[in-house]
């Protein structure tokens, strides 16, 4: 592939023209951008290369030129796709001790014949071009049919025409779709077998879809058909076959075709225990390679800046935190300022900045200079964001990073995201004003769907996870679509604030809310649970007449000892179920249906489902709520209850003052304690 050509040769390749005494020079004016490339690794051999032009190389690189620091035009394969600004090959290096430099920005350069330059594709003739070391992955749009047979998935592929993607990689592995959202997607991957030692080889494919595996053009091992991964983490579907030592072709192909995704080959060497993931440490090693500072022949301003994926999240949306770095002079000076735009409408400054892209895609992101006397340059890239978690972070460390968005000049997949994002948050920050703008922009994505799906979710953590649930219930009660959804959502919030964490004040805030339609509440539409609670909260708070207005107000007619005995069997049933959520809605419609109630029995019930939740010291405080004004076998039953709880927290004394008012009280008893 390295061909040595005479300076005049080499000027016409370059210029696409006649040689010229202008054009003999080392930097031709024709191409005015370089990057220097430092190889690591010891040669000869083949080196990996990643460089982003930003911007000022022809539509698919086809001004690109590497040359040797010996002038010597170099060879090479184009791996990407040109999806962005971004260029990533893969070249011949006879001694990585010299100084090698990439060329680019010449408007009139004619493309390379293939004697120099390729690009890189896993079908047809030029796969014999393909470098022998690495490993390729290239992802095409899967069209229709089946992959019954190694003939079929080939039918597939030499139909598809349409590339969506394709990079270097370190393992044969992939658990979805890199390059975009699509679920129906075809795999080809192809890379060189370093086998270390003569003998018979063992193959092997684990895959939620076809997927074969082909040694040097043959196939090896298989597993056709659609299907799921099930019964292929053994290895059970693999096949073997006898190398020699030295370099051999694998291909992997594998389709895909929506519900689950993922695919593994595996492989297992004479004298292997096991199987084993097919990685890096298998193929013929590429030698790694990295470009310098952007050079402008005509400036001496050096305006370049890189970008590198910190982590990624991805288990409701695509969130990919990037950090950039400026490495800009102007005029030999560090800038006096710099502002990023991401191409998603947020902004930043500094020579680094951290950004948090909500969404995948190929966004413009540009920097703006300023030097000390005001002048000003600006450079942007293409630069692709793609579906994947390199380096998975925690959600709350990208949660903590997205609250400088601006969330109304985000799109409507973006907002969506952001507001699924803050919703992982253990401490949900920021969760409820992104959604209320989610919500107030009414986007295409069905906002009845996703706050249906919020209200399961809602059931999910009452009693379980205070923050989530009243930054849950905040947000329906702001963006629900109906006035039942709406009404729970404040109920929940506000149970949660007082009985969980105390705050009453944020919990009446929360009730009175639900009652103001103004407030986004449904008003007097908001149905008697609202006013029965908030009557509760009040009469606690000593606002005793007004309390008895809101109770009053909520209606309700008398409750009977048998609907008391059915109510005791329904929370009994639901925490046998462990169904908190539901036993606590049971007592709240029960309250509805006697609102008188909610100053007498209920803290007592509240104490009993809160107990079977593991929730002790809120349960044990409902109980001393109680317990001045209980009478009866219910009375009895409480201080038993307390009497337990107390011991459980470790309330020694608490414990046995409990015990001693209930042997007072009740000498009669037994002393046992209340079964669940």
């Amino acid at each position: 592939m390295t061909s040595a050509v005479c300076i005049a040769s080499l000027a016409a390749l370059l210029c696409g023209g006649e040689p010229s005494s202008a054009r003999r020079t080392w930097w031709s004016a024709d191409y005015p951008y370089r990057r220097e490339v430092t190889i690591r690794g010891d040669g000869p051999g083949y080196a990996a290369i990643q460089f982003s032009t930003l911007g000022r190389a022809l539509p698919g690189g086809a001004d690109v030129r590497l040359i040797a620091e010996d002038k010597n035009l170099i060879g090479f394969v184009r791996i990407d796709a040109g999806r962005d600004d971004g260029v990533s090959l893969v070249c011949p290096i006879r001694d990585p001790r010299l100084v090698y430099r990439v060329y680019f920005g010449n408007v009139r350069a004619r493309p390379l014949s293939q004697a120099y330059v390729r690009q890189a594709s896993l079908t047809g003739e030029s796969v014999r071009a393909l470098p022998k070391a690495g490993l390729i992955c290239e992802v095409r749009a899967l069209g229709r049919g089946g992959a019954d047979t190694l003939a079929d998935m080939r039918a597939l592929i030499a139909e598809s025409g349409e590339v969506l993607g394709r990079e270097l990689r370190s393992a044969c592995a992939m658990a979805r779709n890199p390059f975009d959202a699509r679920d129906a997607y075809l795999v080809l991957w192809r890379g060189a077998l370093a086998i270390p030692a003569a003998g018979t080889w063992r193959f092997a494919t684990n895959s939620n879809g076809p997927s074969f595996v082909l040694v040097d053009g043959r196939e090896v091992a298989s597993w056709p058909g659609w299907h799921d991964a099930r019964g292929g983490e053994m290895g059970s579907h693999a096949g073997e076959i006898a190398l020699a030592r030295g370099t051999h072709v694998l291909e992997y192909l594998y389709a895909a075709r929506g519900g689950l995704h993922g695919h593994v080959c595996g492989l297992q060497g004479p004298g292997d225990e096991k199987m084993r993931p097919l990685g890096g440490g298998d193929l013929a090693p590429l030698m790694s390679a990295t470009a310098g500072v952007l050079e402008d022949l005509h400036s001496p301003d050096v305006c370049d800046f890189t970008w590198q994926v910190a982590g990624g999240w991805g288990s409701y949306g695509d969130c990919v935190l990037v950090r950039f770095t400026d490495r800009s002079t102007l005029g030999g000076a560090e800038p006096a300022a710099r502002t990023w735009a991401f191409g998603d409408g947020q902004t930043a400054e500094g020579k680094t900045a951290e950004h948090l892209f909500l969404e995948c895609g190929v966004f413009q992101v540009a920097l703006e200079l300023a030097s000390a006397s005001g002048a000003v340059v600006r450079t942007a890239a293409r630069v692709a964001i793609e579906p994947r978690d390199r380096r998975a972070l925690d959600p709350a460390a990208l949660a903590a990073a997205s609250l400088g968005c601006d969330c109304a000049r985000l799109s409507d997949g973006a907002l969506r995201n952001l507001v699924l994002l803050r919703w992982e948050d253990p401490e949900a920050r920021g969760f409820s004003d992104a959604a209320k703008v989610f919500f107030d922009r009414k986007p295409a994505i069905s906002s009845e769907a996703l706050a249906r799906c919020a209200g399961a979710l809602l059931d999910e953590v009452f009693l379980a996870d205070e923050i989530r649930t009243v930054a849950l219930g905040e947000y329906l009660l702001a963006a629900a679509p109906d006035i039942e959804l709406r009404t729970r959502a404040a109920a929940a919030a506000a149970d949660t604030l007082r009985h969980l964490m105390g705050r009453r004040d944020d919990a009446e805030r929360v009730l009175r809310r639900a009652l103001a339609p103004e407030g986004g509440g449904a008003g007097a539409a908001a149905g008697p649970l609202v006013r029965v609670l908030l009557g509760e909260l009040l009469d606690a708070r000593g606002k005793k007449e007004e309390a008895a207005a809101m109770i009053a107000g909520a209606g309700g007619g008398s409750i009977t000892e048998y609907l008391r005995g059915e109510l005791t069997f329904r929370i009994g049933a639901h925490l046998e179920k462990k169904e908190f959520g539901r036993a606590w809605e049971a007592l709240n419609a029960w309250l509805v249906a006697d609102p008188a109630l909610a100053c007498g029995d209920a803290p007592f019930f509240r104490a009993r489902i809160l107990s079977a939740a593991g929730r002790a010291r809120p349960a044990l405080e409902e109980l001393e709520r109680f317990l001045p004004r209980a009478r009866g076998a219910l009375r009895k039953e409480a201080l038993a209850r307390a009497e337990s709880l107390a011991a459980d927290l470790g309330l020694t004394e608490k414990s046995a003052a409990f015990a001693r008012r209930r042997a007072e009280e009740f000498p009669a008893g037994d002393g046992a304690k209340p079964a669940e």
